[in-house]
């Protein structure tokens, strides 16, 4: 299995420097890295292109690779000029990939007309980004995320727009997002297979919304709540997905996204022997 550090890379090379952070990612077992950057402002752990290349060096060093590089953009307030540095450390970094996020917040109105403004600004701004990052060789990926481009329908009508526009873009099979809208990953994952190109693993706790909120839980479309919980303990049925993941042909990094309250350590552990465990099986 091609295993990614994802969610703490970010945060341990700030915190310990990327040597480190090199050692700790190989003495688990990981292939390669995923980097986690804002569209706007510097990241502290890879402030500019010079940092970037010596970055690329020593995951060289340590026969690490750059799997993906994930950047939190809004399509709402940013535009391309924020997020173009970005793309250039990602080019520097190695990464085949750029994964950015298109509208992470949640709509002020739900009405249908909303959504297609959302979808259409989501088009826009994702087809300038491509472009751009179609110079480096970069192709751009999109998960299920938020509350427009996210579920069958929304990402779709999202991703057949794009794919029109632009010719470097794939899926980002994130297995989780798509809760917040009160769907489930399996269908999502059948219909958008033949362009998996990365995935995201995790997992979460659910809450109906007669429980109320508490502290941790998330709020998803119709007023339930979800939580970040170790990989195997929620309710993802992570079985079926990774069987339709195999099935399609994917051969690529699977990225453990771990927001869990427990250890950092424990978090990848457990997700690593569950995915061995469910794949050997398979």
């Amino acid at each position: 299995m091609n295993y990614t550090l994802y969610t703490t890379f970010h945060t341990m090379v700030e915190e310990r420097g990327i040597e480190a952070t090199a050692e700790y990612a190989c003495s688990f077992g990981f292939s390669s890295v995923e980097l986690f950057s804002m569209a706007k402002g510097k990241c502290a752990a890879v402030p500019d292109l010079k940092a970037a290349k010596e970055m690329r060096r020593v995951l060289d060093s340590y026969g690490l690779s750059m799997a993906c590089s994930s950047v939190f953009y809004d399509a709402e307030s940013e535009t391309l000029d924020d997020i173009r540095e970005k793309i250039e450390i990602s080019a520097a970094l190695g990464a085949p990939y750029l994964h950015h996020t298109l509208l992470p917040e949640a709509p002020k109105e739900d009405t249908k007309e909303e959504f297609s403004r959302r979808i259409a600004l989501a088009v826009d701004a994702a087809e300038c980004i491509a472009r751009e990052a179609k110079q480096y060789g970069i192709c751009c990926i999109y998960e299920d995320q938020g509350r427009a481009v996210n579920g069958v329908e929304g990402f779709g009508a999202f991703f057949r727009a794009i794919k029109e526009r632009a010719d470097n873009v794939g899926v980002c099979a994130d297995l989780g997002n798509i809760l917040f809208v009160n769907e489930h990953p399996e269908p999502f994952l059948r219909a958008f297979s033949a362009d998996i190109k990365h995935v995201h693993i995790k997992d979460y706790l659910a809450r109906p919304a007669v429980q109320g909120p508490a502290p941790g839980w998330k709020l998803t479309k119709d007023g339930s709540f979800l939580k970040d919980t170790l990989v195997g303990n929620g309710i993802i049925n992570l079985r079926e997905c990774l069987s339709i993941i195999k099935a399609s042909g994917y051969t690529g990094a699977y990225a453990l996204e771990l927001c869990h309250e427990e250890p950092v350590d424990l978090g990848i552990r457990t997700a690593m022997e569950t995915v061995d465990r469910i794949m050997a099986t398979l």
